[in-house]
């Protein structure tokens, strides 16, 4: 539709479709809606060949093949189709980037990483799907272990074209990378992003923040975070394990904390982790056949997690089962723990 206003030269009816669909979409701060939209903004559509709003034939057609390659074909693992049917789009119109981006995507579901790189590599900085592509080289290398690599594209994109998207990849990023200190400050510019509104109807990126002021030692912050969450969101799982697992691992609020543990534990009954956490409640209170049984159930469910099999080393040297605790804590050590976990081990 929009296409179809900018053809008749309205350009104000243009705007408003797109950026109503932006509004209905989280705001579209990447992508080509939003490409589009700073397009007509800026008159820059007038000059910039890659937006043409009349296609050629060979456009249409390109457009038609792009999306059931990739929703259709792609989504049923049917990989050799969906890649025949994409690279015939690009051969119709070889700026069709999104048809690029959708090839590069099932090259990688194929794990042809290499090929997928080269097609992402092909998607310049210019174009409407930069952002999405840069994203998904930055994926790739940290799925090769080639951090500093990764880090480096995401700052790249994150330069040139600065959003909420690119700034909360480079704080995940981070994130896993348990460089909190670094994670922090790009968590801290996606909330003052957000207005007041935005932040009450979607407040995990204060639980993420949360973490990461946890894990730096500055609690107290840390806490306003956690509670501001469950004040807006009071069924959040994991704000109530985090907060509630804290508390009893501090030895702190332990009422209110096994309180909180329970109803995670009731929220997601499936989670090894929140059950590792009302084991380690237990634990705390003595309560250490409890424990067992809770922390037996978590490492059944999560038997790669290096904390849970270190817990249940814990709980079986406190019955006196000495052996049994010596084999966990043995096993945990080689379930990749972080450096702190690794010392407690």
């Amino acid at each position: 539709q929009a296409r179809g206003f900018m053809i008749r030269g309205e350009k104000d009816k243009a705007l408003a479709k797109l950026q109503a669909y932006a509004d209905e979409n989280g705001g579209a701060r990447t992508g080509p809606i939003r490409h589009y939209i700073n397009a007509i903004e800026t008159n820059k559509d007038e000059t910039n060949e890659d937006i043409n709003w009349q296609l050629t034939p060979e456009q249409s057609a390109s457009r038609a093949l792009t999306e059931p390659a990739f929703r259709y074909y792609g989504a049923q693992q049917q990989y050799q189709a969906a890649e025949t049917f994409l690279r015939l789009a690009l051969t119709l119109d070889p700026k069709n980037d999104k048809a690029r981006l959708f090839l590069a995507t099932i090259l990688e579901e194929q794990d042809r990483d290499g090929v997928a790189m080269a097609a992402y590599a092909k998607i310049a900085p210019t174009s409407a799907f930069s952002v999405s592509a840069r994203l998904a080289e930055a994926d790739i290398l940290f799925d090769q272990d080639k951090d500093k690599e990764g880090i480096a594209v995401l700052q790249s994109i994150n330069t040139t074209n600065p959003t909420r998207v690119t700034k909360g990849s480079l704080g995940r990023a981070y994130l896993i990378m348990e460089d909190y200190a670094k994670a922090l400050p790009y968590y801290d510019a996606v909330l003052a992003d957000m207005s007041e509104a935005e932040l009450k109807d979607n407040p995990q990126i204060k639980y993420i923040r949360g973490i990461c002021l946890e894990r730096l030692g500055r609690w107290e912050e840390a806490v306003k975070d956690f509670e501001f969450v469950l004040k807006h969101k009071p069924d959040n799982a994991d704000a109530l394990n985090y907060l509630g697992y804290t508390w009893v691992d501090k030895g702190v609020n332990l009422k209110k904390a096994f309180g909180m543990i329970e109803k995670a534990v009731a929220l997601e009954p499936e989670s090894g982790a929140i059950i590792d956490s009302l084991g380690w409640a237990h634990y705390k209170l003595g309560r250490y056949g409890q424990a067992r049984i809770n922390l037996e159930d978590a490492a059944e469910r999560s038997p790669t997690s290096a904390t849970i099999i270190d817990h249940l080393g814990d709980v079986y040297w406190k019955l006196g089962r000495r052996k049994e605790a010596k084999y966990q804590w043995e096993r945990a050590k080689d379930l990749d723990p972080t450096d702190k976990e690794l010392s407690e081990i």
